[in-house]
């Protein structure tokens, strides 16, 4: 029993989803049962400022990051997550890594969500 306890610890700690930093590189992490762990280099983040924000958004000087694709435009000094996967700065709204074309930031606030996906 002492084994199957050790091997479930093994198992479950080798399988964290999140940001990792290195001296030299950002990486984020992953894991499912179709492909096991699964790590995504970002070749564009700046090792030297970038700090992970929860284990889904992490930012540097530079850009901001979802899951480890980047947000393309997103301002890192004004980005905030809202929750849900919701997160906005100074000029946009995004879901996930998406901005949310005519979305006013100023008057954003989230309740209650119903998304759907038009064909």
């Amino acid at each position: 029993m002492k084994r199957l306890a050790l091997i479930l610890v093994f198992i479950i700690s080798g399988c964290s989803v999140g940001y990792k930093k290195t001296p030299e590189n950002i990486t984020w992490t992953t894991w499912n049962e179709g492909n096991g762990q699964v790590i995504v280099r970002l070749p564009n983040a700046d090792p030297t400022s970038f700090i992970a924000i929860d284990e889904s958004y992490g930012k540097d000087r530079f850009r901001v990051y979802f899951e480890g694709k980047e947000i393309e435009g997103a301002d890192p000094e004004t980005f905030q997550t809202i929750r849900w996967y919701f997160s906005k700065d100074s000029r946009a709204a995004y879901y996930r890594e998406k901005e949310i074309v005519g979305a006013s930031v100023s008057h954003l606030h989230l309740s209650a969500v119903v998304v759907t996906q038009r064909p």
